[in-house]
């Protein structure tokens, strides 16, 4: 059957081709249609036959999901070879398969056909193409082994990476750890001594500096905060340790007299 790809309408044939008809999904939904009139078309007849759309490999996957085991072991072979019924019917009744000679349209000198050797029957030729078949696949399988292998190798090594680079971001995270702790504890240092007078505003600044040098800009305000939050608990604390004190002394003296 030709058909032609263009859209008709009103006023005659598009100028530009339907697509469509070249799709995957087309092709494959003409399959679906085909296997499900031919299996019905079967049915009718009273065969117990039945067609299937899907390849080899899809149809063993589906039965080794549903747990068949038996029909999974018979599907996983290679696909055979389309044979004719004329080259069957000749084959059982031992005539050697001897191809129709193809009209050239150049003009040649025709070759005399070899004589006294006889050519291999169709069955013998897919033989011997199944046989050449089964070693690509081989090579096949032995070619999908050493890239899986080289895979694994990779993946360990990726794996060992990885590994090595956390444990370099849990030193340095660490390391910064060490290096906030030691400039809070000097900030904290040399406030108390400016606190009793052993530290001049100077020196205090200077020793500021010298803990802020070793750390970023992120850290050092990190730093500054937890500082400056534990410098208004400390005076929270006086506060609350002179109004105490005020309320005992009002206590301990008593009321006063009018």
């Amino acid at each position: 059957m030709l058909l032609t790809l263009r859209e008709g309408h009103g006023n005659g044939l598009s100028r530009v081709k339907a697509r469509e008809w070249n799709s995957d999904a087309l092709l494959l939904h003409w399959h679906q249609q085909w296997e499900i009139h031919t299996n019905r078309a079967l049915e009718l007849a009273g065969h117990a036959a039945r067609v299937d759309h899907r390849s080899l490999l899809d149809q063993r996957d589906a039965a080794l999901e549903r747990g068949d085991e038996n029909a999974a072991r018979s599907l996983d072979r290679l696909p055979q070879i389309a044979i004719g019924p004329e080259a069957v019917a000749r084959h059982r009744r031992g005539v050697p398969y001897r191809p129709k000679p193809r009209l050239k349209r150049k003009r040649s000198q025709k070759k005399e056909p070899r004589k006294g050797k006889n050519r291999e029957s169709r069955i013998e030729q897919n033989k011997r193409i199944l046989r050449t078949n089964a070693g690509k696949a081989q090579a096949y399988a032995a070619l999908y082994r050493y890239r899986l292998a080289r895979m694994e190798q990779r993946k360990l090594r990726w794996e060992r990476m990885a590994t090595r680079k956390k444990s370099e971001e849990a030193q340095e995270k660490a390391e910064k750890f060490d290096n906030r702790k030691r400039a809070f504890d000097r900030l904290s240092f040399a406030h108390c001594l400016h606190k009793l007078g052993l530290l001049s505003t100077a020196q205090l600044k200077a020793t500021r500096l010298a803990a802020w040098a070793t750390l970023e800009e992120a850290q050092r305000l990190e730093v500054e905060r937890r500082f400056a939050e534990r410098v208004k608990q400390r005076r929270e604390q006086q506060k609350r340790r002179q109004i105490s004190r005020g309320a005992r002394r009002r206590r301990a003296s008593g009321p006063k007299d009018p």
